[in-house]
């Protein structure tokens, strides 16, 4: 089971789903979807997916559970495929910048990301090649 060298499991769980398994609650997560939010940190510095440990607003920009009201029903937030990031020093439209450049290399552990969102939506969908929502 891989687990993240730069998040840590509070950051992309909600508090209910953390109180219930801990650090247990790896198990919710797609290999190559942890692989990628390692790597999207490493290469681009601090970002936030979840921060309500520290008193932050976010709590459903990792894993979705059957109690959270936002995103679609089958979004692939809710079976540990996807993430939202926010990075410190640079702006989604940057980082999405510099994945189109380097297509062949990303494709490996990211399938999709949305496009026109203050946000990185990354997800491991079962698609090839690389796939741009709403491009």
């Amino acid at each position: 089971m891989y687990k993240c060298k730069y998040f840590s499991i509070q950051e992309l769980v909600d508090p209910e789903t953390y109180r219930i398994f801990g650090q247990r609650a790896w198990m919710f997560f797609d290999e190559s979807a942890l692989i990628a939010i390692d790597q999207l940190r490493g290469e681009f510095g601090p970002a936030t997916i979840n921060d309500w440990k520290w008193g932050g607003n976010y709590k459903w920009s990792g894993l979705r559970t059957k109690n959270c009201t936002i995103g679609a029903e089958y979004s692939l937030h809710r079976f540990g495929k996807a993430f939202d990031l926010k990075f410190q020093n640079f702006t989604a439209k940057e980082v999405r910048a510099h994945i189109k450049k380097k297509p062949d290399y990303w494709e490996c552990y990211i399938s999709r990301i949305e496009n026109k969102v203050n946000w990185l939506h990354i997800d491991c969908a079962n698609v090839i090649p690389l796939k741009w929502i709403n491009p």
